[in-house]
């Protein structure tokens, strides 16, 4: 399962700058900013990176009876991308002059999606999951009874989004609302 997840990320995240609400997604806007102050940080080192930091709290904040199975999970997915990149990297799978593997972004987003949602339900299925803003969501939910909105892993995750389209408007990372609102000009300026 999260083998299939590591290619989500690599292969459609990564060399499309896409940005989507998970610790991917901040992962990918951290090693950005670092990189514009000169620090260089791989992705997948940032993903252990923070992946490391909500195990450490989750165990600390949620006790010892947090799955053993998420712990697993989050850990190897940085392991994992830098797998995917030793025997394939993105970089031979994009044609000249195209900036993703699909060659188009709302693709790139949609095989993420659906091999992301592969990797989720097979994990799933053996009680475990990809942990990372799910993590920040349990915690939420323990100690702020937030069940709804933010506190649920779906409202954490536009934290990515909102952190990249707020504070970094000039970097070049693109999330969903970047591709539509994109999207929509291109279409009322050709139809106008």
């Amino acid at each position: 399962g999260m083998l299939l997840s590591a290619m989500a990320v690599y292969y459609f995240l990564l060399p499309a700058n896409l940005i989507i609400g998970t610790v991917s997604g901040l992962a990918i806007v951290l090693s950005g900013v670092l990189a514009a102050f000169g620090i260089t940080v791989k992705v997948s080192l940032m993903v252990t990176i923070l992946n490391v930091i909500l195990i450490v709290l989750a165990l600390l904040l949620l006790g010892r009876d947090f799955g053993v199975k998420t712990i697993y999970a989050s850990l190897i997915l940085g392991p994992m991308m830098d797998l995917c990149e030793a025997v394939m990297p993105y970089e031979k799978l994009i044609a000249p002059g195209t900036v993703s593997v699909m060659g188009d972004l709302w693709f790139d987003l949609m095989c993420f999606v659906i091999l992301l949602s592969i990797s989720q339900a097979l994990l799933f299925n053996i009680n475990a999951s990809t942990g990372g803003l799910d993590i920040v969501a349990k915690i939420i939910n323990k100690y702020f009874h937030m069940d709804r909105s933010f506190g649920n892993p779906g409202g954490i995750r536009h934290l990515p989004h909102s952190v990249c389209n707020q504070s970094f408007p000039a970097c070049h990372h693109r999330t969903p609302g970047y591709l539509a609102e994109r999207d929509s000009r291109e279409f009322l300026h050709g139809h106008a």
